[in-house]
């Protein structure tokens, strides 16, 4: 099964993406140029894994027991052989009807999108790629030809492209009428303790004497 997704947005092809830093972590820790010799360890070593959030590993999940790693076929086993199979098979179905859905681990904050984007018709588009100095890290302005939840279709240059969401900034451009909506709480007290104010100084005003400035003297011609 093939999924078709935006290009530079990783996060869409989530768990894809984890098992292939995954592999290139243990592939690394290996330090050798001859990566295939390691695969299979490296592989065999994921599957093996606990899981926190399952509380198993991916083996327990598809083969229903843990794999035999390699250091077992040296020295013997910790756990006893099991012997009496329809013991076995009897505790192995009641665990398994004991088994409920584990909660998966939370997963990461969304990403900010601007409220613009709802409405602008030109957007930006953020360079993903290695840049170099003092280039932009924006291309663009690009016509919207057709919104959606997680894309935008754009006009790149008479080109349809199909540009993820987290990687648009809405643009202004000359003669696009910009709304600007300021929610600002409205307290009561803060309103009454204003009229107050302006109330005591309009009285302070009006009954505070007036003062003339001083006359100058005039003296008669001799």
């Amino acid at each position: 099964m093939r999924f078709r997704t935006t290009a530079y947005h990783p996060q869409a092809n989530g768990m894809v993406e984890r098992l292939h830093r995954q592999l290139k972590a243990g592939l690394s820790a290996a330090n050798t140029t001859h990566w295939t010799e390691s695969l299979p360890l490296v592989l065999l070593g994921i599957r093996n894994a606990l899981k926190t959030d399952a509380g198993c590993t991916s083996a327990e999940l598809v083969y229903g027991t843990t794999l035999r790693l390699p250091g077992e076929f040296v020295s013997p086993s910790s756990f006893p052989p099991v012997v009496d199979h329809a013991s076995y098979v009897s505790r192995l179905t009641n665990a398994m009807r004991s088994v409920k859905p584990a909660p998966l681990r939370p997963q990461s904050i969304d990403v900010f999108v601007h409220p613009c984007l709802k409405t602008s018709s030109h957007v930006f588009v953020r360079r993903d790629s290695v840049r170099r100095p003092l280039e932009p890290p924006y291309d663009g302005p690009y016509k919207v030809i057709k919104r959606s939840d997680k894309f935008f279709v754009l006009d790149k240059n008479g080109r349809e492209d199909t540009v993820s969401i987290d990687r648009l900034k809405p643009a202004y451009l000359e003669g696009n009428p910009i709304s600007i909506e300021l929610n600002v709480p409205q307290n009561p007290q803060v309103t009454e303790d204003r009229v107050d104010i302006d109330e005591v100084a309009s009285t302070a005003t009006a009954t505070e004497p007036s003062i003339e400035p001083p006359r100058k003297p005039v003296l008669d011609a001799p």
